[in-house]
């Protein structure tokens, strides 16, 4: 009726024409705006992000920022190697669903113990501490969070693990307030189909990336310096936060340099995400960049299968593989 109003309205002025046009290129615009039925647990941490890479699709991410999220890919990578060495190890790249919440969200978790949630980040400072994570690292804590309210084998501890500078920080965080987890992210979600629907964000806090080559601050789209900070006192008042020297020293056990990597049975399954993974890596030029550890015998399976992936038509570009696991 809005429309056939808008329509009505503009027979009658003096521009029928331009009136016309513009009210169907608004309406056009406004039905084709992205308001997904479910959100990821990446669209909740940075509600921004959501929106702008929903409305901008066009807006490819920086090269710096891209080899950033492929060094922490070959490190999560690596981790995988060190937890599964741990007791207790259930899993890695876990997905999970909001479904038993009635919460519209899908994510994946990083690596479990038992039924603990493991966040793993890869950073670059000299120090991290209890602090640091209010302060810097708000966003890391806030998917941990998520995460383990989603997992079905709910657990009360769950951990939030950085590797910087050849050490392990690792942090035992106690959920003493589920509710106020999941109500958070009832709001997000809210929040965050609101301003899609309505093509605003003036509600929205402050982009995690913001002054960090954010692509949209650099293609002069983004607004954030107008929005406000995240607000943490919900965290506060949800957790208790603790070092966990036992998890830091057994991970400062596994050197990278005796890390044994290797094709397991989901690679197998799934050779073109690993082929992929492998090929990234090797152009990654990062200053303190992993050095590779795989050698392909040419008399054994491994060869037979990179080689034949790669001489497939399946290859995409680095760029979309990029964009496809943000």
């Amino acid at each position: 009726m809005q429309l056939l109003q808008g329509v009505k309205e503009a027979i009658i002025s003096d521009n029928i024409n331009h009136n016309i046009t513009k009210i169907l290129e608004d309406s056009i615009k406004k039905k084709t705006f992205d308001v997904p039925d479910y959100l990821y647990v990446t669209d909740l941490i940075n509600p921004v992000n959501s929106y702008y890479s929903r409305k901008y699709k066009e807006i490819e991410i920086g090269n710096d920022i891209y080899l950033r999220m492929k060094l922490g890919e070959e490190y999560h990578f690596m981790a995988r190697g060190w937890f599964e060495q741990m007791d207790g190890f259930s899993g890695y790249e876990i997905p999970v669903n909001g479904s038993h919440l009635n919460l519209n969200v899908v994510g994946r978790i990083d690596f479990m113990i038992n039924n603990s949630v493991i966040e793993f980040k890869l950073k670059s400072r000299e120090n991290i501490e209890i602090e640091d994570l209010y302060k810097d690292y708000l966003s890391d804590l806030e998917q941990l969070l998520f995460y383990s309210v989603l997992n079905k084998n709910y657990s009360d501890i769950n951990y939030l693990v950085f590797y910087s500078s050849g050490n392990f920080y690792a942090y035992k965080i106690h959920i003493k307030n589920r509710d106020n987890i999941i109500n958070e992210m009832v709001y997000r979600i809210d929040l965050i189909k609101r301003g899609l629907y309505n093509d605003d964000i003036s509600n929205f806090p402050r982009c995690t990336y913001f002054t960090h080559g954010c692509p949209f601050q650099e293609n002069n789209v983004c607004n954030c310096s107008k929005l406000k900070l995240k607000d943490d006192k919900w965290i506060i008042n949800s957790i208790n936060i603790s070092e966990d020297g036992e998890l830091e020293n057994s991970l400062n056990n596994y050197s990278i340099e005796n890390t044994r990597l290797d094709i397991r049975n989901i690679d197998l399954i799934y050779p073109r995400r690993y082929y992929h993974r492998i090929r990234n890596d090797r152009e990654i030029q990062a200053e303190n960049r992993l050095k590779s550890t795989f050698n392909y015998d040419k008399n054994n399976i491994k060869f037979f299968m990179m080689d034949a992936i790669e001489t497939s038509a399946l290859a995409i570009s680095s760029q979309e593989y990029a964009l496809k696991i943000r």
